[in-house]
């Protein structure tokens, strides 16, 4: 075989081997990622949720602009990788990139501005620089989910308090996942889980839940239930198992801020519903005082909560709620008089170390890239180590924090007192906690309640619930009857413009218990922000250029070069 008739074989061999392999790849669908966070594979369930679509899901991303400043365009960059992924899965999704500005004049822009708004997508501001100008100007970093005739409003950018931009675009490229799966989950839901609010134990009223509620009953049935108001049956019989059976007609129960007493009744009920898989989210005090107390009298007395009777059931949930107050020096400000002025008082801010921010050392996808927590008059919690059911604690204080038993006279005076960092030397006491696992009943080895054909359930293998000691993390403060959102300080806001991450936590948390597929835990995808060591760019910079200059056309002469020597060996025989 000469080299002519060798060179068409070995020509043959390879296009036959590429003809196969592209035939083969046709057939088996297969993706390889090489990144080392993993950052472009999708979670089985992601998968399977897309997989699913059987009508057209149209997404528009309000991200397409070529004036963006380098951290947007990656976030954008970024969403359309995100999008490419989710777009393999179904021929039923389809996305688009828009910019809703471009050619509308101020007036038309002004009406897109307020109809994105009212969708419920957040403007952010951008500063853009043109000729040596900048000037700022608003984009909506979001998208506009349809499906069926039904819209969702996604926003992409997770701000957060006290991070640089940076940091706060990447925490929202490492959300990009969940962000999209969570809303194309919610807008296929044909039927909404239920949740009811608890009444009967002066719980908090309906206004002071309200902006929460109002999140919810987005994507799921809110509604109140009175542990003590019974209806009759279809025989017109009021009965505890009729109780059972409306009362278990909800998905997840809330508990929120209790001041009177629960009876054994009560807890029968609670405690069966969450034996029989109901999921409940628990917002209890340790110690009652209230702000507004304090804030016309000066001084209030901080009383355990003892009288809630609910220590024997928290107990067997594997809870004990200390009756005590935590101070913390890193903590959210309060609004306090200071010097006068023409007569008028100068109100200052003040650090009030009895409302603690509260955050989670440990990554978990209830607490990821949220911002701190705003709680009042905190108690701590202690977990009973068992091996039926795991704790995970959720919020804990920052390092330097202290605790205060109850009763005890708390006064605004305080704030007048420069704290000594050696009394604050306990760290990051529990203030949340999640339970997971086995749940014995309270009733399993007790007298229970006295009618025929009770039904008692003792055990139940696995279920969910979320303890935090805090009754005003959920409560939204109110103002001239107007509700302020949840997270947001009426008296302290307009100073500091800090936005608590209360909603954000309870709305995950929520998410949490109702989720079986696990679909929440996207949120722990962790993307490293890689960022340039600007000291070795500066001191480095005409070596790396040189380098990346003459380097590769050494290269091109390198290989020149060998080229011709095989061929000289090669030819010259």
């Amino acid at each position: 075989m000469n080299f002519s008739q060798k060179n068409i074989l070995e020509f043959i061999i390879v296009i036959t081997i590429l003809i196969l392999s592209n035939t083969i790849s046709s057939f088996i669908f297969y993706r390889i990622d090489l990144t080392a966070e993993k950052r472009f594979s999708l979670s089985v369930t992601t998968k399977e949720l897309v997989e699913k679509l059987d009508d057209h899901l149209y997404i528009k991303v309000y991200l397409d602009d070529t004036n963006l400043p380098v951290d947007f365009k990656r976030l954008s960059n970024e969403t359309q990788l995100m999008l490419n992924e989710l777009n393999v899965y179904s021929k039923n999704f389809h996305y688009e990139f828009i910019n809703p500005l471009k050619g509308k004049n101020e007036e038309e822009q002004n009406a897109i501005y307020l109809q994105l708004t009212e969708k419920g997508i957040l403007p952010t501001s951008i500063e853009v620089k043109n000729s040596n100008v900048i000037s700022e100007r608003l984009i909506f970093p979001g998208a506009i989910i349809s499906y069926k005739g039904k819209e969702i409003a996604v926003n992409l950018l997770k701000n957060s308090t006290g991070i640089s931009q940076s940091t706060a675009l990447n925490n929202s490229v490492e959300e990009l996942e969940y962000t999209f799966a969570n809303a194309i989950k919610k807008i296929q839901q044909t039927k909404k889980p239920t949740i009811a609010f608890l009444e009967g134990n002066g719980m908090l009223e309906e206004i002071y839940v309200k902006d929460i509620s109002t999140s919810l009953s987005e994507y799921y049935n809110v509604q109140r239930f009175n542990l003590k108001e019974f209806e009759a049956d279809s025989n017109q019989i009021f009965s505890i198992n009729n109780q059972l059976k409306r009362i278990e007609k909800n998905d997840l129960i809330i508990i929120a801020k209790p001041t009177t007493s629960f009876t054994n009744l009560d807890k029968f009920l609670i405690d069966q519903f969450i034996m029989n898989g109901g999921k409940s989210l628990w917002f209890v005090d340790g110690s009652f005082i209230e702000m507004d107390s304090l804030a016309k009298n000066n001084e209030a007395n901080a009383i355990p909560s003892k009288s809630l009777n609910i220590d024997d059931l928290l107990f067997k949930y594997g809870i004990r709620l200390r009756n005590n107050l935590i101070k913390d020096i890193s903590c959210a400000p309060i609004l306090v008089p200071g010097s006068y002025s023409n007569g008028n008082i100068q109100w200052k801010l003040d650090n009030w170390f009895y409302m603690p921010l509260l955050n989670s050392i440990k990554k978990h996808p209830i607490t990821n890239n949220t911002n701190p927590i705003k709680g009042e008059f905190v108690s701590s919690i202690d977990t009973i180590r068992t091996s039926k059911s795991k704790k995970t604690i959720l919020l804990q204080t920052s390092p330097y924090s202290k605790l205060l038993n109850t009763p005890k006279l708390v006064t605004l005076n305080e704030l007048s007192t420069e704290p000594k960092e050696e009394e604050y030397n306990q760290k990051h006491i529990p203030c949340a906690v999640l339970i997971e696992g086995k749940f014995e009943s309270i009733f399993k080895n007790r007298l229970k309640p006295k009618e025929d054909n009770l039904k008692i359930k003792n055990e139940i293998n696995h279920n969910k619930l979320i303890f935090i000691s805090d009754g005003d993390i959920i409560k939204n403060q109110v103002h001239n009857l107007e509700v302020i959102p949840l997270g947001i300080d009426k008296w302290t806001y307009s100073r500091t413009r800090h936005q608590y991450g209360n909603k954000e936590f309870i709305l995950n948390c929520i998410d949490y218990l109702m989720d079986e597929s696990e679909l929440i835990n996207a949120r722990n995808k962790n993307i490293e922000l890689r960022m340039l060591d600007l000291k070795k760019i500066k001191e480095q910079s005409v070596f790396w250029k040189t380098l990346n200059t003459i380097l590769p056309i050494l290269i091109v002469i390198l290989f020149g070069v060998i080229q011709f020597k095989i061929k000289k060996i090669r030819y010259g025989k």
